[in-house]
């Protein structure tokens, strides 16, 4: 599990670092330079010509010592900078007055072509303007070095990214490398952000330790990796299938069995106990073709839906509801029953809640209603909405969700009395108040049944995931890590789909076998 700092966040940490720890401005800058330079000197030949493009902050600042410690090391490196003499900051001056001392060449230009090398140390993360005049031509000239073969590495962030949440302040700096301070920057994993940024190297430049700051700490963001997996997932010895949870999945409406097939595979390659789909009789051929091991629980009518699906909420551990259930009178009257029936079970059922329920609940308030009175504070709801659905939950349209996508998850989770998966290029989860950026995943995933998938795949986590965290006593996984882990899955699952056939020739089926491999390679 890795944090993810917004701008407002790292200068937090920067004055604990410097003001409280005692870690003098120049020692974090000098390591923060020699962090690029190092990785500038792997991707470039020692005769290549290199121009820092150097702000007039202590972004610039950093560019300037790049250019010094680069000249140290026999490449020819040359200065840009937008500060005119005696401008700028305390470290900015003191930087520029060390490189004329030793003559490293200050330029008035941008050429396209003369350059190698690109270094991007206009903007950092403090930016909160949009970027116009002069500023612009100077990131307008910077891209078309790069469009006549120069390499640009970023210094902590692409100039004209906005670190908290990605968006382009007016224009940007296409980079081909960032190398960013400290932690990954929450506007450098989320879109566009995440196409300016280019490969992202995330550098220690001596920081100071801030685990125990919770206005830091707490507050930040967070992602999940690799390693999270193998830990989570693994399974002791002493188990049988009913360690590993018993599934209801409600989906499929008469002769849209595809979705409740989707989901129900992905649930058990995730590792489920027990999976039942509960959905009417013509899906039945379809679903056990797909998955034999499914028990199956159908309807043909609405006249014994009710004692049936009462019967199974008791059995159930967890439910899926909504893939391809459709928005008819049968599947309106089953999800108002589910809905309904939850405040009668002694145990809350995590309920995991996906498209059509979801367009069920944004057209009838009241059912919204009876989740926030019932469930307090418990959250035991999961809604996964993509930007369409939570534009028809939330009342905003699109484009402001895409805006302020963390605080759009955040505050329909906080609405809808649950946690929040918002579904889009790059998923963020949210449960109200923390907020989880999600780093997998790929544009393969883009394709019919992928939501199916993500379903099963998030019951699946919350079932068969450990519940105690390896190495901690008394330290449980929370529902909300269950709920980011599956979604971490499903984009791992997608990226090894994409591996073997392709992002375009990919499909969902594909995402649902290949949590298979994911699981046994971590």
């Amino acid at each position: 599990m890795k944090k993810l700092m917004n701008g407002a966040q790292m200068k937090m940490i920067d004055v604990y670092s410097i003001q409280e720890v005692g870690i003098p401005s120049l020692v974090l800058m000098e390591r923060a330079a020699l962090c690029v330079t190092e990785a500038v000197l792997e991707k470039i030949k020692k005769t290549d010509k290199v121009l820092c493009v150097c702000g007039s902050g202590n972004n610039g600042a950093d560019g300037m010592a790049v250019a010094r410690q680069l000249t140290e090391r026999g490449i020819s490196a040359e200065v840009y900078t937008t500060a005119e003499e005696g401008k700028g900051t305390e470290e900015l001056n003191r930087q520029r007055a060390i490189l004329q001392k030793l003559g490293i060449v200050f330029v008035n230009d941008i050429p396209a072509g003369e350059y190698n090398c690109i270094i991007d140390a206009v903007f950092g993360i403090g930016l909160s303007r949009t970027i116009t005049g002069r500023y612009e031509q100077i990131i307008a000239k910077i891209n078309a070095a790069k469009d006549t073969g120069s390499l640009i590495v970023a210094v902590d962030t692409p100039s004209g990214i906005n670190a908290g949440d990605g968006q382009v302040m007016g224009c940007a700096v296409r980079a081909d490398m960032t190398v960013t301070f400290g932690f990954a920057k929450c506007g450098l994993c989320l879109y566009p952000g995440r196409i300016y940024a280019g490969e992202l190297c995330v550098a220690n430049a001596g920081f100071a330790d801030v685990r125990t700051i919770p206005e830091i700490w707490e507050q930040a963001a967070f992602t999940m990796e690799d390693t999270d997996i193998a830990a989570f997932f693994d399974r002791p010895a002493d188990t049988n299938k009913g360690s590993y949870g018993k599934l209801l999945i409600v989906a499929g409406s008469e002769n849209m069995a595809g979705a409740a097939a989707l989901s129900a595979r992905a649930a058990y390659r995730t590792g489920c106990g027990l999976v039942k789909v509960f959905t009417h009789e013509n899906n039945r051929t379809v679903v056990l073709t797909h998955v034999p091991e499914a028990v199956m629980v159908t309807y043909k009518d609405t006249a014994d839906i009710k004692e049936k699906l009462a019967g199974e909420l008791d059995w159930a551990d967890c439910v899926v509801a909504g893939p391809g259930l459709s928005k008819s009178d049968t599947a309106k009257e089953i999800v108002a029953e589910m809905i309904a029936y939850q405040p009668k079970r002694e145990k809350r059922l995590p309920v995991l809640l996906d498209a059509d329920a979801l367009n069920i609940i944004a057209e009838n308030r009241k059912l919204l209603s009876g989740i926030a009175e019932n469930e307090g504070s418990s959250k035991q709801y999961v809604y996964t909405p993509h930007m369409g659905e939570a534009a028809r939950l939330s009342g905003k349209s699109i484009a402001q969700l895409k805006e302020t996508s963390c605080e759009s998850a955040k505050e329909l989770a906080q609405k809808l009395c649950g946690v929040c998966v918002l579904k889009d290029a790059a998923t963020i989860v949210s449960d109200g108040s923390r907020i989880y950026i999600n780093t997998s995943g790929n544009s393969g995933m883009s394709t019919a049944g992928a939501g199916d998938t993500l379903t099963g795949i998030l019951a699946g986590s919350v079932l068969a995931g450990r519940t105690q965290k390896n190495g901690k006593e008394n330290a449980s996984y929370e529902f909300f890590e269950k709920i980011c882990m599956g979604v971490y899955l499903h984009g791992r699952a997608g990226d090894a789909a994409a591996d073997r056939f392709g992002n375009a020739g990919m499909k969902a089926m594909d995402i649902a076998d290949a949590v298979a491999n994911v699981l046994k390679e971590n």
